[in-house]
């Protein structure tokens, strides 16, 4: 590492957040005319100082009409650390008292609300300056209006219920706060609107700013004429002035259910004035006539919360929560912090997108160039990186700590080795969440997490999930590797942490000794039970704590779970015989001290010590101790905790409380607890961990792995382990496939990011239900394969994909069957297995389902076209489209429509193609299916380039990256960095198109896109062919040939062949050239396609130049030249409409030129 590299580990780099908080004033105003950079990410420059004793100020967040918003770190005692949000005074109004007084009026309101749907304020105080503030909890997430800005339309009620259900729990709760006198305060928000709630990554729902909140308790007051709230969520009441209640707050939370649940306002006008006239009529239109499948339910109760008396509303926030909790079983919802988080997640990736884009608009910047091209795609995918969350609590290890950071000064690899239970993993995300690692690697720290890999698959499978790279379609090892190898090298400076590696050593030794050659920039912290022992590996032995430190770790866990726990005197001789008797180890510490609330410590040895004596001899020591600990944990759970913890073994990868809601089963006596409560109860006692690291919400857990071993032992004992497996599979299997489902919508990439969080555990139910259940086997395969379209790894897609084929024979579900041969097709296409993967298309027609059958034409249509039928593929693409409409397959039906455009363009009819495509792009933004949209768009482009409007095509092939982008799509991601490629090609900017074209093979190949990898590579040589580079000119398109040849791929294989003659006559051979241009021939009776046909014919042309140059002066050189100009004539005509014509008449034009005029001289 270098010197630089070391001195930047004194600074800690604040956090970016979107919506972080809001403040008073014109916050959405303010935001409209901010540059498009900080609209969204905030200001950049940090702002210098400290704010009272113990908050330093990492940037500004935002600045309203009375107030500023900071994002600062809090500092505490034995280095403590957190982020908080201060709403700081502006220092004109800090003498001023009415000012002043609102302000504290705020702090007094809020400060001691304290509810999960509430932002906490934590302090107020004054400045050394003067300035008053209030600190308060800092959350990560967006307002309801970015949500609802984001979606350009209503939210899916699955969404916007739970968040306003949420709003009125926290609504309730400030509503019935009482004094400590037993008082109602008579809080009254006055100002719920979409703006004034958050609503986390995690999906949690939070209210903010009570700035002009009304208590009893209020001090100042605003004058008695003054309105205040916004107009559109005013109530009646509120907009005549008149005194306001609860019941005011509950008729604006029902403007903004029918704004979530419509997309439009019910009270809207182009002034207040007209508005707050609307708000005091108040007749909304039933939300039925903005949305006719409204449902009747729902309606009566937001025009009941909507009534004009405040006596005909519900009788508060409670009661209106509970009656729409009440519908959702009615209205297929299952509530689901996770879908209502990835929701949230996908809204900021559009607005982060479009700040992009108008920033472009906004400063007249030109159409990214390739190379801000790859720079998006680099963020996209530097963005993804995650990290588990931090230790909750860390002793001790502070010698190991620095021995780490010294020996990845030193070595490229590092490797933790200890037994299980040796906190390995612990001490690693210590050092991951440390300042100073985000200091020495700007490229960032990655966490992979190798539990569950057992193959060499699921190795690459684990580092292609930590960094957000695709594996679809790959197959071989070696081009697993591949892509993973590229995507390391665009981080830079990282360090790579590595969990779990001893039961996959090999693999991992392996892609280590290549990425310690290749990538000396990185750094590899690994956990292990033994060393990898490469050359460059530093090893870092780790076995119990020091004596001193596991007794501070058992007294700091001991007081988590008893916050009164202290040592007594009598007690500390048997709490050091205890740690030495667990050697020290800090899962056993853990394990034990979760019970001091019930036992004391030598209470804990006689018990520990019965256990040990049991396992005497059993194995080694360190396992005896952590066996031992966790044997015991299990003997001193209630009943209700071993059941739930047994069941919770059937998980792979970890779940969240709604699915172990739905799997675990506890009755009888056990049957009155919430199965919450004992999953947080288990990892309060060190039996399951977090494994991802909400700011709040519903968190995600998973069990060690000792545990989870044990657990499952448990399950299998009583006999429950089939049951438990049944609910697992029916959830996952249930849910899967409505989140399958959803994927073509507007949620889409919501909906592929809790899949690929659940691929484990639907893989889990794939290979169970194998044995004795082979329906509900291939249906989890289908919503697998969902996944693995997009993601990979291919290997192991082909295998679960073929394995699931072969238990489709004894399916009797024909649809289904189906529909796992389309998946397949589609999957050999794309490995260029044609043989195979048109038998899958006849199967697909002989379908009775006209949508079956669609796809079979669609499917066989993309294989006549590779071929260069185009002409049949264009008449299968019109049948395939027929067959959707007869399906009432709007979305087939598109997709078909846009490959007819396609076959269109390849005939040479540009403008029927585009116009094909706009009828695919419109209907497909009316589905709100953005991922083929985007796709269609870049081949409209293609229509432009055709035309030579290459300024539009560029722009909208930006267009079409930035929309791959938002919805993850790699795959077409790539391929429209090819069509960048072509359209600097025809525009004659060969450096550009060699720079594109580069770019896209490697992310051909790293996604296993093999057509369009022979495509580039095809390309490739054809530009330096024209660059006069004839060695490498060859070298690609003999790759290219070979390829095509054996995908039969006849296109790029025609166009290879003819450029290949072509190198031959540039190096003045054209005898050489005469049999590669019969092979041209040959070919070209296979081939529909004009531009191709027409192309290898002017190419020809270019023969009998290279025999007329080297013929001597007379009737022989004539006649070459007379009839090389007479091919170059015929070619003309093709030139308008075929870019590739264009090309080839742009190599030998100007050899004919040359010669002719050498033969005139």
């Amino acid at each position: 590492m270098h010197a630089c590299q070391k001195d930047r580990c004194l600074a800690w780099p604040g956090r970016s957040s979107i919506a972080d908080a809001a403040v008073n004033g014109p916050w959405e105003e303010q935001m409209r005319h901010a540059a498009p950079s900080q609209k969204l990410l905030g200001s950049r420059v940090v702002a210098r100082g400290r704010i009272g004793d113990r908050y330093e100020i990492q940037r500004p967040l935002a600045r309203g009409g009375m107030a500023e918003v900071l994002l600062a770190r809090q500092a505490g005692a034995v280095g403590f650390e957190k982020l908080v949000v201060l709403k700081r005074i502006l220092p004109h109004l800090a003498e001023n008292e009415s000012f002043v007084g609102l302000f504290l009026d705020e702090a007094r309101t809020a400060a001691d609300l304290r509810h999960p749907n509430i932002v906490q304020i934590y302090e107020v105080g004054q400045a050394e300056s003067g300035q008053w503030f209030i600190a308060m909890e800092y959350v990560e997430g967006l307002t309801v209006r970015q949500i609802l800005r984001s979606m350009g339309g209503p939210l899916p009620l699955d969404v916007a219920l739970p968040i306003v259900v949420g709003m009125a729990r926290g609504l309730e709760y400030a509503h019935t706060k009482c004094d400590t006198e037993g008082r109602p305060l008579g809080i009254v928000h006055r100002d719920v609107s979409p703006e004034n709630v958050l609503v986390t990554v995690d999906g949690a729902v939070k209210i903010l700013d009570f700035g002009i909140a009304r208590a009893r308790t209020q001090r100042t007051d605003l004058p008695s004429d003054t309105f205040v709230g916004k107009a559109r969520y005013a109530s009646p009441e509120q907009a005549l002035g008149e005194h306001v209640d609860a019941r005011s707050d509950l008729f604006s939370l029902g403007v903004v259910l029918y704004e979530l649940t419509t997309g439009v306002r019910p009270f809207d006008g182009e002034s207040d004035h007209e508005i707050l006239r609307q708000v005091i009529a108040c007749a909304p239109p039933p939300p039925s006539t903005v949305v006719p499948s409204y449902a009747a339910a729902l309606e009566a109760w937001v025009l009941r919360v909507l009534s004009r008396r405040r006596e005909d509303r519900p009788a508060g926030c409670g009661v209106f929560a509970d009656g729409l909790e009440a519908l959702f079983p009615a209205l297929g919802i299952i509530p689901s912090a996770a879908r209502i988080g990835a929701v949230v997640q996908e809204a900021r990736a559009r607005l982060e997108a479009r700040a992009e884009i108008a920033e472009v608009e906004q400063t007249g910047m030109p159409v990214p160039t390739v190379a801000s091209t790859f720079a998006i795609t680099l963020e996209g995918s530097q963005r993804g990186l995650r990290l588990p969350p931090p230790p909750s609590a860390f002793v001790g290890r502070e010698a190991e700590l620095r021995a780490l950071v010294q020996a990845l000064d030193e070595a490229p690899v590092v490797t933790l080795r200890g037994p299980g239970g040796a906190g390995k993993t612990t001490l690693a995300l210590r050092l991951a969440h440390d300042p100073r690692a985000a200091a020495a690697f700007p490229g960032g720290v990655c966490f992979v997490d190798l539990s569950e890999a057992r193959s060499a698959s699921g190795v690459y499978y684990a580092f292609a999930e930590a960094l957000a790279v695709p594996l679809d379609g790959v197959r071989e090892p070696e081009a697993a590797e591949e892509a993973l190898t590229q995507a390391l090298a665009g981080m830079g400076e990282a360090l790579l942490i590595v969990d779990n590696v001893e039961q996959v050593d090999r693999t991992v030794r392996r892609l280590l000794e290549r990425w310690c050659s290749s990538l000396p920039r990185l750094r590899y912290l690994l956990t292990s039970r033994h060393p990898l022992r490469l050359p460059e590996e530093r090893e870092i032995p780790l076995a119990g704590l020091e004596v001193e430190e596991a007794i501070d770790l058992f007294v700091s866990r001991a007081r988590a779970v008893r916050p009164d726990f202290s040592l007594e005197e009598a007690e500390q001789a048997p709490l050091m015989e205890l740690v030495r008797r667990l050697d020290c180890m800090p899962l056993a510490i853990e394990l034990a001290a979760a019970r001091s609330d019930v036992f004391a410590p030598s209470q804990l040895l006689a018990r520990i010590d019965r256990r040990l004596d049991l396992l005497r001899g059993a194995a080694g020591a360190k396992w005896e101790s952590l066996r031992a600990a966790i044997e015991w944990s299990w003997e001193m759970l209630s009943q209700a905790e071993r059941t739930t913890l047994a069941q919770l073994s059937v998980f792979r990868g970890g779940f969240d409380l709604d699915a172990a809601e739905a799997v675990v089963v506890l009755d009888g006596a056990e049957a009155g607890f919430e199965i919450s409560t004992v999953v947080q109860s288990l990892e309060g006692k060190s039996l399951l961990r977090q494994v991802e690291a909400p700011a709040s919400g519903t968190p995600r857990y998973a069990l060690f792995e000792s545990v989870h071993a044990l657990a499952a032992e448990k399950l299998d004992a009583c006999g429950a382990t089939r049951e438990a497996t049944k609910r697992h599979a029916r959830y996952f299997l249930e849910h899967g496939e409505l989140w399958a489902r959803a994927t073509a919508g507007p949620a889409g990439p919501l909906m592929l990011r809790m899949l690929r969080r659940e691929l484990e555990n639907l893989l889990a139910v794939f290979e169970r239900a194998a044995a004795d259940s082979p329906r509900d086997a291939v249906r989890a395969a289908l919503v697998a394969d969902t996944v693995l379209d997009g993601r990979g790894p291919g290997d192991a897609h082909r295998r679960l994909l073929d394995r699931a084929y072969q238990l489709a024979a004894s399916v009797a579900d024909e649809r289904l069957s189906l529909e796992l041969v389309w998946r397949r097709g589609r999957l050999l296409f794309r490995l260029g297995e044609h043989e195979e993967g048109e038998a899958m298309a006849a199967r697909l027609l002989e379908a009775e389902d006209p949508a079956l059958r669609s796809h079979g034409k669609r499917l066989m249509g993309t294989f006549a076209a590779v071929r260069g039928e185009v002409e049949r593929a264009k008449k299968l693409q019109e049948e395939a489209a027929q067959l959707a409409r007869d399906a009432g397959d709007l979305r087939l039906e598109a997709l078909a429509m846009g490959n007819v455009g396609g076959t269109c363009s390849s005939l040479g009819d540009y403008e029927a193609g585009a116009r094909w495509y706009h009828r695919a792009i419109t209907r497909l933004r009316e589905l709100g299916d953005r991922r083929h949209e985007a796709m269609f768009l870049g081949n409209l482009a293609l229509t432009h380039v055709a035309r030579r409007d290459y300024r539009r095509a560029e722009q909208i092939l930006t267009e079409a990256l930035r929309a791959h982008r938002e919805v993850g799509n790699q795959r077409s991601e790539a391929a429209v960095l090819s069509y960048l490629g072509l359209c600097r090609l025809d525009a004659g900017r060969l450096d550009a198109a060699l720079e594109a074209y580069e770019a896209a093979r490697r992310a051909h190949e790293r996604l296993g896109n093999r057509h369009f990898e022979i495509e580039c590579k095809t390309y490739l040589g054809i530009i330096h062919a024209h660059q006069g580079r004839l060695d490498r000119a060859e070298a690609w398109l003999k790759q290219a040939g070979d390829d095509a040849r054996e995908v039969g791929q006849r296109g790029p294989q025609l166009l290879a062949c003819a450029y290949l003659a072509v190198v031959e006559c540039l190096r003045g051979d054209p005898w050489a050239a005469e049999s590669l241009f019969e092979e041209v021939r040959a070919i070209a009776g296979e081939v529909s396609d004009p531009g191709l046909r027409g192309a290898a014919d002017v190419l020809r042309a270019l023969l009998h130049v290279s025999h007329a140059e080297l013929s001597p002066p007379g009737e022989a050189r004539g006649g070459h030249l007379v009839e090389a100009q007479a091919i170059l004539n015929a070619g003309r005509g093709l030139a308008e409409t075929h870019h590739e014509v264009r090309l080839a008449l742009r190599l030998v034009e100007p050899r004919l030129r040359e010669v002719g005029e050498g033969a005139r001289a």
